[in-house]
């Protein structure tokens, strides 16, 4: 039995998916911290600070999954997969920021806790997306 959850659980994807989870644990940090930061202290709109705090954790979560969750050296499609990564955030913040605002406009769900639910909208969607085109090398079999 044993055995069996070990073959299930210790595949490639699920070690890549957890080392996505990583990588975006540090990504949901700084996003959630620059959306307390201008939400709470400075007063900025709820959607621009998450949108805001989305955008700033982008590029380092680009940089550690192109070498640490995707194994990617520099290449020559650099220019383009950070293109298709960017594309692929830019979608799944726009899908998180409709569930936030749904939350707390129609469902009068707490801004914060509501916010919790963009993230975990947006990694869901990063994760697939990252895998099956951002980071999908040509010729990758």
């Amino acid at each position: 039995m044993i055995s069996i959850i070990k073959g299930v659980l210790i595949t490639p994807v699920f070690i890549q998916f957890l080392t996505f989870c990583t990588v975006g644990l540090v990504g949901a940090t700084i996003n959630y911290s620059v959306f307390f930061i201008l939400y709470r202290f400075l007063s900025v709109f709820y959607l621009i600070s998450s949108a805001t705090g989305f955008i700033v954790s982008v590029f380092a979560a680009f940089l550690l999954n192109r070498k640490f969750t995707f194994k990617i050296v520099k290449t020559m499609q650099s220019k383009s997969m950070i293109i298709k990564y960017y594309s692929v955030n830019l979608f799944s913040m726009l899908v998180g920021l409709g569930v936030l605002n749904i939350l707390v406009e129609i469902f009068k769900m707490n801004v914060y806790i509501a916010n919790l639910f963009f993230v975990a909208t947006t990694t869901s969607l990063n994760f697939i997306a990252s895998k099956l085109f951002a980071f999908k090398i040509r010729n990758q079999v």
